[in-house]
């Protein structure tokens, strides 16, 4: 092997492909990161231990879409403490370590293509985790002959139309005043990763990752707000009224088992809506009834390049209506999504002089930084009953709750998710709800307490056949089928 390291002379004239190029140089820029990270965490056997599984969630955590590559080689090796450029430990700076020779990182990033990159985290992570973290094999080269997905040249893309009809609903812009975090399903080590969701954009004509603050986070808050807010107005405790009620008013309740093959109770349904508008509004199971809610929540999207098709016509409808074109000329005005984030880290200090071990902590949360705008929007839809007055003035009060609290998203304790904002417009008059709890607090008080029952009683579940064997031919049971007259 050359002492001298290859140039980009060099791996131009070599006979693999671009994609292939880009493979080769990611898998073995990752291999010499992953020796450089084992020796890092001497001393933390568990990280150590496990570097193949983080290595695999970093792979893909790290990345963005539109990253270059040197930035997402520069946030892996943050996050084992790695210089790049070289230390006390290993003077010299990163390089792939290439068969035929030496590729400094710095060259290795200018040959690796962004888009190769992408295709590599979000397909091969795992495989090439695992490969950084192999022992070196004569095998090497043919392991790494991965195809690459075919592409469609110039993709075919409906224009989006102008003048399109969309549905009524209740829009607001929140403008965040502290970073905001919103939990991830998949596990990556001790970073909490912000949730995502690939969509498509018809501007950009691929799919895009984008963070998202899911409809289903926003009900289960706004539950919260309105539930004790209703305890409150009452004169209350939660913990006075009967636990099935308390948790269908907090959680949306649950349904036994086999109790929704018992036929529906309209009439305790029906009174239930009318003397409670927010069950009307976001449903649940109240008395093994599962009722629905007639609130639709989308799913809140900040401002960024690659919502701009869906965001458009809530910010700038006045553009939106123009069309595709004019959506893609302001898009361009927007920043795109991967410059939203940013990492924060919590540390948990140890107590020394309390005896025991005060369990230090480092957790780093990855949020979306101070100041980013999101678009968050709301209806009401009934499918087999009109829509009450009461229930829009419900969805009024809670909105103006949700406004007042400041905050969504997770840590709020902790100073995140604080946003102000303008509102979601003239919903309806809160006032008539609460009056109408006002009017109606005794009663209310009364079912929650089980003092009182609305409707008639749900009949008695049908009476299963014996499961028992059959009589012998003559009509006669046997001792075994017979039943046990002692047993109590």
């Amino acid at each position: 092997m050359a002492d001298a390291p290859l140039t980009l002379r060099d791996l131009a004239a070599s006979d693999h492909s671009p994609w292939l190029r880009s493979v080769r140089l990611t898998a073995y820029l990752l291999r010499s990161l992953a020796s450089r990270a084992r020796k890092a965490l001497e001393g933390d056997e568990y990280r150590r231990s496990n570097l193949p599984e983080e290595l695999a969630a970093a792979v893909r955590g790290e990345h963005r879409d539109g990253m270059w590559p040197e930035s997402w080689l520069d946030r892996l090796a943050e996050r084992w403490g790695v210089s790049l450029a070289g230390s006390a430990d290993d003077p010299f700076p990163l390089c792939a370590w290439l068969p035929e020779g030496r590729v400094p990182w710095l060259t290795a990033c200018r040959v690796i293509r962004r888009t190769d990159l992408a295709a590599l985290v979000s397909e091969w992570g795992s495989f090439l985790a695992t490969f950084a973290t192999s022992p070196t094999s004569e095998d090497d080269d043919d392991i790494l002959r991965v195809d690459l997905p075919p592409e469609i040249g110039d993709p075919w893309r409906a224009p989006i139309p102008a003048g399109a009809i969309r549905p009524h609903e209740w829009t607001a812009v929140w403008t965040f005043t502290a970073p905001m975090h919103h939990g991830a399903d998949e596990k990556d080590g001790n970073v909490s990763r912000f949730r995502t969701e690939r969509r498509y954009s018809p501007i950009l004509g691929r799919f895009v990752e984008t963070p998202i603050y899911t409809g289903n986070a926003f009900r289960g808050q706004c539950r919260d707000l309105v539930a004790l807010d209703l305890f409150d107005a009452i004169g209350l405790r939660p913990n006075e009224a009967l636990p099935v009620w308390a948790h269908s008013l907090f959680s949306g309740g649950s349904i036994e088992s086999g109790s929704a093959s018992n036929g529906s109770n309209a009439a305790f349904r029906r009174e239930l809506r009318d003397l409670l508008p927010i069950v009307d509004l976001l449903g649940g199971v109240y008395n093994n009834e599962p009722m629905d809610g007639v609130l639709r929540a989308s799913d809140a999207l900040p401002i960024c390049r690659e919502t701009a098709d869906a965001v458009a016509w809530r910010v700038v409808p006045d553009v939106a209506a123009q069309g595709h074109d004019a959506i893609a000329a302001w898009s361009e005005r927007l920043p795109w999504a991967e410059d939203l984030y940013e990492t924060r880290q919590l540390t948990r200090h140890a107590h020394r002089d309390i005896e025991g071990d005060g369990g230090q902590m480092l957790v780093r949360t990855q949020v979306i930084k101070a100041g980013v705008q999101w678009v968050h929007s709301v209806t009401l839809a009934a499918k087999d009953r009109l829509l009450s007055p009461l229930t829009a003035s419900a969805l009024a009060h809670m909105l103006d709750l949700f406004v007042r609290s400041g905050a969504v998203g997770a840590g709020n304790a902790r100073g995140l998710g604080a946003f102000v904002t303008d509102g979601y417009g003239n919903v309806a008059d809160p006032a008539a709800y609460r009056e109408h709890v006002a009017a109606k607090a005794d009663d209310i008080r009364a079912v929650l307490m089980g003092a009182r029952t609305l409707g008639p009683g749900r009949p008695p579940p049908a009476e299963k056949p014996s499961k028992g064997k059959k009589p012998a031919k003559g009509g006669k049971a046997s001792e075994i089928d017979a039943p046990d007259e002692a047993a109590p």
